[in-house]
């Protein structure tokens, strides 16, 4: 799941740093991954141009794209999935200004506590006595 959201943004910001004229400091895309106890969280920024202005509450939704329409193939499904997959899993995803876009994905690790080994199975007569 997290390959699926970490290669959804990083494909959107290559496509989003090789739009334009290269800015001053030249095309770039940063990925920053950080494992705490209990989350973890991706963040992918770029140099391209940024989410247009008021379009922030749009882009998640399936079918939004900054790219031109390119005849019967569907565009826009990327950040609508990286959204949805977040949103299953109990984390967050927050886009946000930097010198291009900046997303921000956090997602809940699993309880990796074992469970009692006398606790995972209850023991039950098939014929419920």
């Amino acid at each position: 799941m997290t390959s699926i959201v970490v290669g959804n943004l990083l494909d959107n910001a290559i496509d989003a740093a090789a739009d334009g004229p290269p800015p001053a400091g030249g095309r770039e895309v940063w990925l920053t991954l950080v494992e705490a106890v209990d989350q973890v969280m991706v963040r992918v920024a770029d140099s391209g141009p940024g989410v247009p202005p008021g379009a922030a509450a749009s882009i998640f939704e399936d079918g939004w794209s900054t790219r031109p329409d390119r005849g019967t193939a569907r565009r826009g499904l990327g950040l609508s999935l990286v959204h949805r997959l977040t949103q299953r899993h109990g984390g967050t995803i927050t886009v946000s200004a930097g010198p291009g876009a900046v997303f921000t994905v956090v997602l809940p690790l699993p309880d990796a506590t074992p469970v009692p080994r006398d606790a995972q199975f209850t023991s039950a007569s098939p014929t419920g006595g």
